[in-house]
């Protein structure tokens, strides 16, 4: 058969590695190949992906095709197609770049011959349906498949890398398979003249987090191990995490560190990337969260202890809007780490699929001062007129002579008393790393200012102090401040800089550099015991009210008091680290309580992100000396810990609108969704926003959604919100909106006059007369937003809706009383309705909110807000009828009505009523006679009766 290679789509440079500085490896793994037998119709078509071998010199250059994966097919096999080959790429062993290739010849036989000693794995993760890996070493290639009867499409192969996990002698190779049972496993797979075999798996913790579609490998602790970092984007509510697992001999550590991602769909570890950044021994770890905000990415420095107490330390975020407004899923992808601009430290590429850019990240020296301070004597006696304070720089070099640090030193001595005929001196420092230093210096007395040169500076100074001769006070002790501050940096050759006025060789300030100025106190002897110097034996007992169990403080719940009781022999100038001072002198056997009340209603969170295992500290330092050692500083821990939780609820103004097709003049419909935030515990919130998630258009299409920028309402009071990429309308909207009749839930009219904004950002009749949904609503079923009962979606799950937020600060939802209502007043046009969607549409409008509390960090729910639009058909609305058909109706009423009168009468229906009139007749003339004969009986009694009374009176 024939080949024919499409490179349309191929996703060119999807996956990409460096053999050598001059050799890379880029695949494509959407290139299709069309097989064909000639002058016949048969033809097969599969996406098998092409990988290339690109080299480059400054005599030659060229890019040559990897033919291996297309010499063979077996058809035989039901899933022989779309393997996506190139999909993943690590190279673990390379060609070292000390040996110069310098291929002259364009032939694969000349780049496999340099191709001999590389190692490196491919991952194809649809190859026969559940995905595959191939190793290329000494010029052989082998497969590694997952059966298709164990799990299909767990696309094995999406992510690979290597590293000598469990040997430092022996290369193992790394492969996911993120799909793996709905939740991710990844394979450490060893090779042998035998073929690959797993040697290890590790499985993935949670339903859907996609372990193992990220993959890199570093020695992070330098124990000669390397360690594998695997990522799981779908972590959590899409939050993401990243898993560390230790390399050590024959397995991997017990401990294995993660790091989770902070906000809400951020997919933090979609990508990563490992590299010596700082040049400190130590492997640092880059971390991608492409959907957080405009794209972040994190790094975290490694270090010789990586065990449950000291895990990695972040050292530095990088978010795409310090880069520039335009940059959009930053972090996608992440580079290698390599030295582009020859300065000693490795740099990174970075990708923002969205906006279609690449960010270059330079690295540069990072200044690391340590200071040795001390000074001569260390007690004062009454024969000593001058002190001598020294001290010296260490760990101060630069990486490159031509940079020069410049550094300005200040020590103070005794700035309250002013016991010395001068209290301060002030050196201008430039230090370069051949250690010839120009000093400048000033003293303040005086005003003076001199220039000393010296060649061979050591690194430390020595200044002299002299006791004025007037002084009295001899009790306070002499305290002695130096301060530094490195200022700035000036070049000795132009080449520091680049042709983008990138200092490559400036080094940057330490994240961990000290900046406190150092302090030393001198006290003088004042004749207390056979020394003259009063040592102290101090014993504290305390006390916490305020809190709970174990010392435990609820942040925000009220304040704390301390009492701390002293007791001591003869000393002085004792005072607490809250400044309370207890005496000048403080006698033996004496006891003083002091009584703390803390106001703790403005103490913040920050930082704690694990707040049972932070603790509250109160020191109590002496000034003297102390026969007790170590009993100079006490601490209370108060153990902190968070009571505070939120939810949030919503609802719509209505549940549904049925909206007429006949009435054109409707342009429009506005709805309503509120929600409600609720906060509980009386730990404050200190960093927390509700983002509400709004549909606003289809792809890059014109929005069909207008909004009115909301507020979020505490107890009646207002608190502006911001909005991202939704159109708003800055006025009013019962003001601006057209007459716009709906029909009810119950289908009653009702009048609802609306105006549309004038003001808002485009022209208003711009927006009227395009479609809500231009011309891509014909291929709604294409995006899965129409389903099978005509019913649209439209929301944020499908990923062709272009959505906008809404974000609200939450600092103002303070006690557990406040409610925050955000109210959304959304406006939708209508006209593309009636001119597009079928009589029979059902349109599902919805909006999703969630609240994201960064510090202290908690979990929150999301919440969604339905409202349902239903087109009427026209013959649900009633139409003025014509009189002719009213005509027609009545005359056939009538005729039909006659009909019925004749069949009655001659069925004798009519003649029933005189039948009826004639048995009344006879009815009636036997009531007559019977009530006759009632009346003669009556009257027969009455005689008989009177008869008998006429008797008895005549007895």
């Amino acid at each position: 058969m024939h080949a024919k290679i499409i490179q349309d789509n191929s996703w060119f440079g999807m996956s990409m590695a460096a053999i050598h500085p001059s050799l890379l490896k880029i695949c494509a793994p959407r290139t299709k190949i069309h097989l064909f037998k000639p002058f016949t119709s048969e033809y097969k078509e599969t996406m098998q992906g092409i990988c290339y071998f690109y080299y480059r010199s400054t005599e030659n250059s060229f890019l040559r095709i990897e033919t291996e994966s297309l010499k063979t097919y077996n058809f035989s096999s039901q899933y022989w197609y779309n393997p996506q080959h190139g999909f993943s790429l690590n190279v673990a062993v390379g060609i070292p770049a000390k040996i110069n290739l310098n291929i002259q010849e364009k032939s694969e036989l000349v780049i496999k011959s340099f191709l001999a000693s590389v190692s490196m794995i491919t991952g194809n993760p649809t190859n026969n349906l559940s995905g595959s890996i191939s190793i290329l070493q000494s010029n052989k290639i082998k497969t590694l498949e997952i059966p298709n009867d164990e799990q299909k499409q767990s696309e094995f192969g999406y992510a690979v890398s290597s590293g000598n996990y469990f040997n430092k002698n022996k290369i193992l190779f790394a492969s996911g398979a993120p799909a793996w049972k709905f939740m991710g496993k990844v394979e450490i797979i060893t090779s042998s003249t035998e073929g690959l075999a797993t040697l290890h798996t590790l499985d993935g913790h949670q339903l859907g987090e996609y372990f193992g579609a990220s993959l890199t490998s570093g020695d992070l602790n330098n124990d000669g191990f390397a360690d594998l970092i695997i990522g799981a984007p779908h972590y959590g509510d899409d939050t993401g995490k990243v898993y560390i697992y230790l390399g050590s001999q024959n397995r991997f550590q017990d401990y294995n560190p993660t790091i989770q991602g902070t906000g809400k769909g951020s997919k933090f570890g979609y990508s990563l990337s490992c590299g010596d950044l700082d040049n400190d021994g130590f492997l640092d770890l880059i971390v991608g969260a492409p959907w957080e905000e405009f794209g972040v990415i994190y790094v975290y420095n490694g270090n010789s202890i990586i065990d449950e107490e000291n895990n990695l330390h972040m050292s530095q975020k990088i978010s795409a809007l310090e880069i520039s407004h335009k940059v959009k899923g930053f972090g996608f992808s992440i580079s290698n780490l390599a030295d582009i601009d020859n300065n000693g430290f490795l740099d990174i590429a970075v990708g923002a699929y969205k906006s279609n850019h690449v960010v270059i990240l330079r690295a540069k020296t990072v200044e690391k001062t340590q200071v040795d301070f001390r000074v001569q004597p260390t007690i004062l006696r009454r024969n000593i007129h001058r002190i001598s304070p020294e001290f010296c720089f260490k760990n101060y070099k630069s990486i490159n002579s031509q940079i020069i640090k410049n550094y300005t030193i200040k020590l103070v001595v005794d700035s309250k008393y002013k016991r010395f005929t001068y209290n301060y001196i002030v050196w201008n420092i430039p230090i370069t790393e051949r250690n010839r230093q120009i000093f400048q210096y000033r003293y303040s007395s005086q005003g003076k200012t001199s220039t000393l040169t010296n060649p061979n500076w050591n690194g430390c100074t020595t200044s002299h102090f002299n006791v004025r001769s007037d002084i009295h006070n001899v009790l306070e002790p002499v305290d002695i401040t130096l301060t530094y501050s490195l200022n700035s940096y000036s070049k000795q050759k132009s080449n520091a800089s680049s042709a983008d006025n990138f200092c490559k060789l400036c080094p940057i300030k330490y994240v961990g550099q000290r900046e406190k100025p150092i302090k030393l106190l001198v006290p003088y002897e004042i004749g207390c015991g056979k020394d003259t110097v009063c040592n102290s034996d101090i014993s504290v007992t305390t006390s916490v009210f305020g809190v709970g169990t174990n010392n435990t403080w609820e942040i925000g719940s009220g304040d704390i008091t301390i009492e701390a009781k002293l007791q001591n022999h003869e000393t002085y100038n004792n005072t607490l680290a809250v400044t309370c001072d207890v005496g000048n002198r403080f006698y033996k056997g004496a006891q003083k309580i002091i009584q703390l009340d803390l106001e703790m209603a403005h103490f913040e969170v920050h930082n704690l992100t694990n707040i049972g295992q932070q603790k509250f500290f109160i020191n109590m330092t002496l000034k003297s000396q102390t026969d007790n050692h170590g009993k100079k500083q006490i601490s209370i821990p108060v153990l902190l810990k968070t009571n505070v939780s939120t939810s949030i609820t919503g609802k719509t103004d209505k549940d549904s609108y049925y909206l007429t097709n006949v009435q054109k003049s409707r342009k429009n419909v506005t709805f309503q969704h509120v929600y409600n935030i609720f906060k509980y515990g009386s730990t404050p919130i200190i960093e927390g926003q509700v983002i509400i998630e709004i549909p606003i258009q289809i792809e890059d299409n014109d929005p069909f959604i207008l909004l009115k920028l909301p507020q979020l309402q505490v107890y009646g009071i207002s608190h502006d919100c911001t909005s991202h990429e939704i159109p708003l309308i800055l006025d009013t909207p019962t003001e601006y909106f057209e007459n716009l009749d709906v029909i009810s839930e119950n289908k009653k009219y009702n009048d609802n006059t609306n105006v549309m904004n004038k003001k808002f950002k485009r022209s208003v009749n711009q927006w009227r007369n395009k479609s809500l949904f231009p011309n891509q609503l014909q291929k709604l079923n294409e995006y899965n937003i129409r389903n099978k009962d005509n019913t649209i979606f439209v929301d944020c799950s499908n990923e062709k809706i272009k959505c906008g937020k809404i974000k609200c600060d939450l600092i103002h939802v303070k006690s557990a009383q406040d409610i925050g209502t955000v109210t959304l007043t959304l406006t939708m046009n209508l006209e593309p309705i009636r001119e597009i969607f079928d009589t029979e549409t059902v349109i599902q409008f919805s909006t999703r909110a969630y609240v994201n509390i960064i510090k202290p960090s908690i979990d929150t729910n999301v919440f969604s807000v339905l409202t349902t639009l239903y087109n009427v058909k026209e013959e649900n609305v009633n139409e003025q009828l014509n009189i002719w058909i009213i005509l027609i109706s009545v005359m056939v009423g009538l005729l039909i009505l006659s009909i019925i009168i004749l069949a009655l009468y001659y069925m004798g229906f009519f003649q029933k009523k005189r039948k009826l009139e004639l048995n009344l007749l006879n009815i009636n003339d036997n009531n007559a006679e019977q009530e006759q004969i009632i009346v003669e009986e009556i009257n027969e009694q009455e005689m008989l009766e009177n008869m008998v009374a006429n008797n008895e009176n005549f007895s």
